[in-house]
């Protein structure tokens, strides 16, 4: 949904939450305002494919920023992805597939992750937000 939608649709109706995708590598809402509409109302923004899909999936796994922070940590790539997607904005809820108990635990391991300023540094410079929409 982009900006434009979010503010159509909530001239006719209330809006609770918005469903958009957003990945360290698609940040897009970021950018183009979408976010910060969010935050600004309090609408939950449900960030769903978090890893991207399947093909994002890899992708997480082999980032060299989201591995050595991980490493760093003590934690998977995707707990570091998740953590950090939870520091965009407070109104931010991932919500990632697991196929298995082990990642359902682990994503929900992320919820604990506190990331430091060395961390969010890091990510920042290598995942910068982009105006997509």
């Amino acid at each position: 949904m982009s900006l434009r939608q979010l503010r159509e649709a909530e001239s006719v109706a209330s809006i609770v939450s918005v469903q958009n995708c957003m990945t360290p590598f698609d940040q897009g809402d970021l950018g183009s305002g979408v976010l910060a509409h969010c935050a600004a109302r309090g609408i939950a923004y449900l960030a769903y494919s978090p890893f991207g899909g399947s093909r994002g999936k890899n992708r997480v796994a082999e980032d060299p920023t989201l591995r050595r922070i991980g490493e760093r940590r003590g934690v998977s790539p995707f707990q570091v992805a998740l953590a950090w997607l939870l520091t965009r904005s407070p109104v931010v809820i991932p919500i990632p597939g697991a196929r298995r108990v082990e990642a359902a635990r682990d994503n929900v391991a992320a919820m604990c992750l506190a990331l430091d300023v060395q961390d969010l540094a890091e990510l920042d410079a290598v995942f910068p937000p982009r105006p997509d929409r």
